[in-house]
């Protein structure tokens, strides 16, 4: 299903933002990957990628994204890859396993966070009766791994409550409770939230966020969960990225870099181009004048799926393994996707380009799907740019090199997920606003949430 010998690993295009000339032979044939990969002039920093044909394709637009570009092409730094071997259909297939062998959350998990989220809401209700909580993100939209925070919505009918003084208030409550500890308020973040750890037992503790009103978020976990029951092999890549990314310290936005939900956005656009799609685009699919307006966003997107497959007739036709599909995703952000013109997103299958968001001074543009004046990279500085591109490169050299043949099955993600083969080797900016305990931003020193038991 990838299109031949002469194609991509994921066949993946987006109109305009390929590569001249540029391929990686090989992936269509049953016996490879990765057959014979060269990624030549991958931009880091800003840069438009070049191939074997040289120039970026889709170079049309107004003249201020041709200034941008002249400006990217200045501060032009490029990743050499070395030359990747054609991976056996066994080699494949041990990158498949391990894949699958990431820890997810279950149901009995998911159930564990019901009943911790029933006993926070009775203490909630002490103070506000008529809140409700609603789990949203990993515990809710299919991309949850062992030991993830819980991120919690809190929603009230009460009118002219100040969310600022809401989390401060919890944060007084939730001290006076057993289990509760590393209590932190965040007020002047753009959604104000407080932070904790709840003792589950003795020996386990859980992370929790609570955010006010954050009925957008709730919808962006239905969306994805949504996308996770198309096809399984989204759950597990998108899972994949997550650690992938935490592994390399580039999956903190706390830190200055890219959330976890923004390589999943990453990836689920990259399963929207491969050839066939793995994914439709529900935003666009069976489109009508229907709209669901939610704070003024129209978040109305097709969620049918007993008719998908009458709909959308592409339905389960990429045969593509996930150890292919993993590599492929590093090939197109490393070469075809164009980081100086588009924003990566999930919402149109068309390229949008930055001048249209008004984010043409910006290289890593992730668009939300629904708040489509938010950039999730708004906050990433030019080194770790450079950081997650280097990893990006990284990772698709490492994961379609052959496993060594000491390496036992067991042992095959921590040999897979090896920081020192994976991590950026550049020095990691320090934000001017972030913690002087924990690195992260959001919070003082004095207010850090690790500086131990409350």
């Amino acid at each position: 299903g990838s299109g031949g010998s002469g194609g991509g690993v994921s066949g993946a295009e987006d109109g305009g933002a390929g590569v001249s000339g540029a391929r990686v032979s090989g992936a269509g044939d049953s016996r490879a990957g990765v057959g014979g990969a060269v990624v030549s002039g991958a931009a880091v920093s800003g840069a438009a990628v070049s191939g074997a044909g040289g120039s970026v394709g889709g170079m049309r637009g107004d003249k201020g994204e041709q200034r941008t570009r002249k400006k990217e092409k200045k501060k032009k730094t490029k990743i050499e890859l070395p030359h990747v071997q054609p991976l056996s259909r066994e080699q494949l297939e041990v990158l498949d396993v391990t894949i699958k062998s990431l820890t997810q959350l279950t149901e009995v998990d998911f159930k564990e966070r019901q009943g911790i989220l029933q006993q926070i809401l009775e203490i909630v209700r002490q103070q506000y009766p008529d809140a409700e909580l609603t789990l949203f993100g990993s515990s809710a939209n299919g991309f949850g791994l062992q030991g993830s925070d819980m991120d919690v919505c809190m929603r009230t009918k009460r009118k002219g409550l100040v969310p600022g003084h809401v989390v401060q208030r919890l944060r007084s409550v939730f001290g006076q409770q057993q289990g509760f500890s590393r209590i932190c308020a965040v007020t002047d973040a753009t959604v104000p939230i407080v932070k904790f750890r709840y003792k589950v037992n003795p020996s386990r503790f859980l992370k929790v966020d609570i955010s006010l009103e954050n009925t957008l978020a709730i919808h962006n976990t239905c969306l994805l969960r949504t996308y996770v029951a198309i096809d399984p092999r989204v759950k597990y890549l998108g899972c994949f990225v997550k650690y992938f990314a935490k592994t390399c310290d580039i999956g903190d936005a706390a830190c200055g870099s890219l959330s976890s939900y923004a390589y999943i956005l990453m990836m689920l656009h990259y399963l929207q181009r491969t050839s066939p799609p793995i994914i439709p685009n529900l935003q666009q699919l069976c489109r009508t004048s229907e709209t669901n307006k939610i704070e003024d966003w129209d978040c109305w997107y097709f969620d049918d799926l007993e008719k998908l497959a009458t709909v959308w007739p592409q339905h389960k036709t990429n045969k593509q393994s996930l150890a292919e599909l993993w590599l492929g995703f590093f090939q197109y952000y490393l070469q075809r996707f164009d980081f100086v013109c588009n924003t990566v997103q999930i919402h149109s299958l068309e390229p949008v380009t930055k001048s249209k968001r008004g984010w043409a001074g910006k290289f890593l543009c992730i668009q939300d799907p629904f708040r489509l004046n938010y950039n999730l990279g708004s906050t990433v500085g030019k080194r770790k740019e450079e950081s997650i591109l280097e990893c990006f490169a990284n990772g698709y050299h490492h994961f379609g090199s052959p496993v060594l043949h000491n390496v036992v099955r067991n042992q095959l993600l921590p040999y897979y997920f090896n920081p020192h083969k994976l991590k950026s080797a550049k020095p990691q900016p320090r934000h001017q606003d972030v913690c002087q305990k924990c690195g992260k931003m959001g919070h003082n020193k004095v207010d850090c949430p690790s500086k131990g038991e409350d």
